[in-house]
């Protein structure tokens, strides 16, 4: 959803069930999401459990950063920053 305070920055949050796991389900989703916020201009938010392994390496090859939520070291804040025209 949007920020009310910072109509620029969305959270995102995303569970794909143990079952359905590792079929490239949270990627196609994920994909989804960074061409729908970059369209727009946001910056995509969220927090991954730091022992969410696959969840961080998707964030990271999807050019997203990573970082320890502040106060919460079991917790890591993923952030995507919109895609500029000039390539930015």
């Amino acid at each position: 959803h949007i920020e009310p305070s910072d109509p620029t920055r969305a959270e995102f949050g995303l569970i794909v069930g143990q079952a359905i796991a590792g079929h490239g389900l949270g990627r196609l989703l994920m994909e989804r999401l960074l061409i729908e916020a970059r369209s727009r201009g946001l910056t995509l938010h969220g927090i991954v459990r730091r022992g969410n392994a696959r969840m961080l390496d998707l964030c990271r090859a999807l050019r997203g950063s990573a970082a320890v939520e502040p106060g919460e070291p079991g917790l890591m804040a993923v952030r995507f920053d919109p895609i500029l025209e000039d390539g930015g």
